[in-house]
């Protein structure tokens, strides 16, 4: 009777040898991708970064909103200074406070509870979803028509 063989080893594969022309398809690849990449990144950050260093530069001078930017004078942190004794200082966080709880926190809490009612089994679901979704679209759909 013959005895069935067993594989003790597994089979070791062949050496793959990388040739020139697949470093430099990979090369070339990369290159692509980057350049296509480096419009983006510079579009991106002439966006965020001109407002930011204007903002910067403002901060630091002193001008007449009536003369224009014609009247900008360097006087370094005396905006800063003259903030912080605004005896209002308070009273301007306190708003900047409630803008941003009121223009974040709270549409984010109503679309949450707005989305778990939506999601519930109930009659009609199909119709009420229809109502809070058609205005929210319809702004899209009036752009795609003008």
């Amino acid at each position: 009777m013959l005895k069935p063989q067993t594989i003790t080893q597994a089979a070791q594969g062949l050496p793959v040898k990388r040739g020139l022309f697949s470093s430099r398809l990979k090369r070339d690849e990369l290159f692509l991708g980057y350049a296509l990449l480096v419009p983006s990144f510079l579009f991106v950050g002439l966006v965020i970064g001109y407002p930011l260093v204007r903002s910067a530069q403002l901060s630091l001078n002193r001008f007449k909103l009536t003369a224009g930017v014609d009247s900008e004078q360097f006087c370094g942190l005396c905006n800063f200074q003259n903030l912080l004794r605004d005896p209002f200082l308070e009273v301007y966080l306190r708003n900047q406070a409630i803008w941003v709880l009121g223009a974040t926190f709270l549409p984010i809490l109503f679309a949450l509870i707005l989305a778990l009612l939506m999601d519930r089994e109930l009659r009609g679901r199909w119709f009420w979803r229809s109502v809070v979704l058609i205005p929210w679209m319809m702004p899209i759909a009036t752009t795609a028509l003008t």
